[in-house]
């Protein structure tokens, strides 16, 4: 890239064009098992500029990074990538604006990408759907009279001898396999999903009993059985093979759900006799708030607006992840956004009364509640959404 050309004038249309038509080509030759034309288009994106622009935007946007994308790129096209030595050890207590981890977060965001499409053509887009997930689940728990249900977590390091064989053609298999190795596989959540996605499929298809489901998401694990037998067979199935690659279940939980409701990715369930009432649980409810305080605390001195732009995104979010709910959980946290907006308020406006405070941010609605605003300098009014 043209040193003289600014970050932000590039044409990320094309870019973005270029990037997914590649993969959609890996995709379409994964599903028609042309191997060799999937090994030729991974090559020929892991190696293009653009491929690595698109990376380097989308890493540091996910972690909020101000930093000179346009020299990172022209140290990052310096590296030869098949050499490259990733950091041993966990990354827990290490910062992420070091240089070596930050690297390491865009390979492993490049790799991710590119291994993604194959899988997806075989696995199929189940394990990537929550929607999907969750319609299955809806329906299992819909159709049995009497359910148990066996709640678990899949957690451990994937052993080295069974990756090399599922990923011996992979074009970038070494440095993947140092990642693991070396145990920093946990930098990148994603990354560790998807290589649990591709493990669990090989066994998934192999077990089948009557009457009897497994439903997963990423590394949340319910056996689904009306007899407890099935249940407890599948569990010492999935312990003996987890076990030979390197992975556990663990914070086992039998419930019967006529009686006790369970938990799933964030959702709590329960079961009136045919009916199914789904909410968000309770610590996601919990870390809903918390992170709410986080924004609020973040912006501490900023203009009122700003915060409300930044908290509105993640309502919508919140309201995107949650909309499969069928019981209203807003009360609560509705009641909590509104005290978390009142006192950051206060905190603008320290000397000022209460009285003041709400005639210049707080109107009522139609429906005789509060709603909170402020005054954009560009854009005008802006409200702050409710859940």
């Amino acid at each position: 890239m043209d040193s003289t050309i600014a970050w932000n004038n590039l044409n990320w249309k094309i870019i973005n064009y270029y990037v997914a038509k590649i993969k959609i080509k890996i995709y379409k030759s994964s599903k028609d098992k042309d191997f060799i034309r999937v090994r030729n288009f991974q090559k020929l994106l892991f190696t293009s500029n653009y491929y690595l622009l698109k990376c380097i935007e989308d890493t540091t946007n996910e972690y909020n990074l101000d930093i000179d994308k346009q020299a990172l790129f022209l140290k990052l096209l310096s590296i030869n990538i098949y050499k490259w030595n990733s950091y041993p050890g966990n990354f827990k207590n290490i910062n992420i604006n070091s240089n070596y981890i930050f690297y390491d977060k865009i390979f492993q965001n490049m790799i991710k990408n590119i291994l993604e499409p194959e899988w997806q053509a075989i696995i199929g887009f189940t394990y990537y759907s929550i929607k999907k997930t969750i319609f299955n689940l809806f329906k299992i728990l819909k159709s049995k009279k009497k359910i148990y249900i066996f709640e678990t977590k899949i957690t451990g390091f994937l052993k080295l001898k069974f990756l090399k064989t599922i990923l011996r053609k992979f074009p970038i298999k070494n440095l993947l396999l140092k990642w693991i190795k070396n145990k920093s596989i946990d930098l990148s959540i994603e990354l560790k999903d998807l290589l649990l996605n591709i493990c669990l499929f090989e066994i998934e298809n192999k077990i089948f009993i009557k009457n009897t489901n497994i439903i997963r998401y990423k590394n949340e694990l319910l056996i689904i059985s009306e007899n407890k037998r099935n249940i407890f067979y599948i569990k010492n199935i999935l312990d003996f093979w987890f076990n030979q690659r390197g992975l556990k279940l663990i914070l086992p939980k039998l419930i019967n759900l006529q009686n006790e409701s369970f938990q799933f990715i964030g959702f709590e369930f329960f079961k009136k006799k045919y009916i199914i009432l789904i909410q968000p649980s309770i610590n996601s409810k919990k870390k809903i708030i918390f992170d709410l305080s986080k924004i609020w605390k973040f912006h501490y001195g900023r203009p009122i607006y700003q915060v409300i732009k930044v908290i509105n995104n993640y309502i919508i979010d919140c309201k995107n992840y949650y909309k499969f709910c069928n019981i209203d959980y807003s009360i609560n946290l509705n009641q909590n956004l509104f005290g978390q907006a009142l006192r950051f308020a206060k905190r603008t406006h320290p000397k000022k009364s209460i009285g003041w405070i709400f005639k210049k941010y707080f109107k009522k609605s139609n429906n005789n509640k509060f709603i909170y605003f402020d005054n954009d300098p560009q854009n005008g009014i802006i409200i702050l959404q409710n859940f």
